[in-house]
């Protein structure tokens, strides 16, 4: 199971909420987990990326993962009984923060043909694997984590049958 806080909400969390599980299903995790979920305009997310990554430039995802799971590791079967000391208030996991820029969402769905339902969906199942330990520093982390985005999508239903390219 997946909880999501939100500070913004979106129209319908349950999609977002639907690719999580799949993603925690897809790269083994089991048990009950929970992150936190911003929406913030462009020059919060810029002060954010320079403060966090020393980017000064706005992006259109960030993601703060709390647990300390090395890419390498990133696909191998764990509980949340693994991490009993990272329980939030409801006794799940946190996994941490993802910060979605709307601005930028609008800006890349726009550029890339396609929803800004799509695109937020896509940043979304992005930072979740950032915060399960994927990265894409090098060309084999990016492979790993570019085959498992796009099983997520195949796997979930929220995209009415459209595959991640």
């Amino acid at each position: 199971m997946l909880a999501i806080d939100t500070i913004k909400n979106l129209p319908d969390l349950s999609e977002l909420k639907s690719l999580g599980e799949t993603a925690l299903h897809l790269t083994g995790k089991s048990g009950d987990f929970s992150l936190s979920l911003s929406f913030v305009p462009p020059g919060k997310i810029k002060r954010l990326n320079k403060k966090f990554r020393n980017l000064d430039s706005e992006t259109d995802v960030l993601s703060f993962p709390m647990l300390n799971i090395k890419p390498e590791r990133a696909v191998e079967p764990l509980k949340a009984d693994d991490w009993p000391s990272d329980l939030d208030e409801n006794g799940r996991v946190f996994l941490g923060d993802i910060v979605i820029c709307p601005d930028a969402v609008k800006r890349q769905a726009l550029e890339l043909g396609h929803s800004e339902a799509r695109e937020t969906q896509y940043l979304f199942a992005h930072a979740i694997l950032h915060l399960l330990g994927f990265d894409h520093m090098n060309e084999t982390d990016k492979e790993a984590m570019r085959k498992v985005e796009r099983q997520i999508f195949d796997s979930a239903q929220c995209l009415n049958g459209v595959k991640l390219l």
